[in-house]
């Protein structure tokens, strides 16, 4: 209940008190009165002694009712400020329930979210490297690597990109394409479904082709999203060395030498 309507109801009960108070001693006075008027004349000492004991009587009178005005209202007002004190430990009590409620709704979410990425990392694309072979294989004008990359992943890849970066490095800075490529992809806007396998050439058509006993560097980056619209990257990088064996025959074949980039961040996916 609204303190000012308390206030107004208060003044409101103290009020009527005081009415029925004045009531009260009107009928007093007027019994007295009548009984006064039906006894017979006294001395005039004897009927100022009445007088006062009336007038004391209605004394006596009014201050007990103030008094009991008073120890009413002071009851009043110790039990509003017991309501008020319970409604204060309520509403504390509520605020503090509202937090942990707040904490474990955030709790709880925190962890089903946290549930539902690891169930989408599940299902999502993962595009990696399968193998590295060689093609082409000529002793006078050298040979080409191909790369196999295939998606892993329980869902297709879209919008896969590939940059491949020329095979003749600096060893002291080789290169990875550290952003997507935009103009100079080697192929680019492919759908890969699930087990799906692309291949690509090191170097590109057209290129100088690496020969025997040359360290050739395998620079690849692709570039896909999944259903979400996020964007994921796939680094690879190695070196090659391709050397002449012989078989059991005596006939000669070529055998590669692959080590992984020493770089930061490289056979990387994310």
């Amino acid at each position: 209940m609204p303190d000012w309507l308390l206030i107004f109801l208060g003044f409101g009960v103290l009020t009527i008190l005081i009415i029925a108070l004045v009531c009260l001693s009107v009928i007093i006075e007027q019994w007295c009165a009548s009984h006064r008027i039906k006894e017979e004349p006294r001395a005039d000492g004897d009927w100022n002694r009445r007088q006062e004991n009336i007038q004391s009587t209605d004394v006596r009178v009014i201050a007990f009712y103030l008094k009991t005005i008073a120890d009413e209202a002071y009851a009043t007002r110790q039990q509003y400020n017991r309501h008020e004190e319970r409604r204060a430990t309520l509403e504390k009590v509520g605020v503090i329930a509202a937090i942990i409620a707040a904490a474990l709704a955030g709790l709880s979410a925190w962890i089903f979210y946290g549930q539902l990425d690891e169930m989408w990392a599940d299902q999502r694309p993962w595009i990696g490297l399968m193998g590295i072979q060689t093609f082409d294989e000529s002793m006078t004008t050298g040979f080409g690597y191909g790369v196999e990359i295939v998606n892993t992943g329980k869902s297709p890849a879209f919008e896969v990109s590939f940059s491949v970066q020329d095979w003749r490095q600096d060893p002291n800075n080789p290169h990875i394409p550290s952003e997507k490529c935009v103009t100079d992809c080697a192929m680019k806007n492919l759908v890969m479904p699930p087990g799906g396998i692309e291949g690509m050439r090191v170097p590109l058509l057209g290129k100088p082709r690496p020969k025997v006993g040359d360290v050739a560097w395998i620079i690849v980056r692709v570039d896909y999203r999944d259903l979400k619209h996020e964007w994921h990257k796939t680094k690879i990088c190695f070196t090659a060395t391709a050397r002449l064996v012989s078989d059991d025959q005596n006939r000669q074949r070529l055998a590669v030498d692959q080590v992984a980039c020493p770089i930061p961040d490289s056979n990387y996916a994310d």
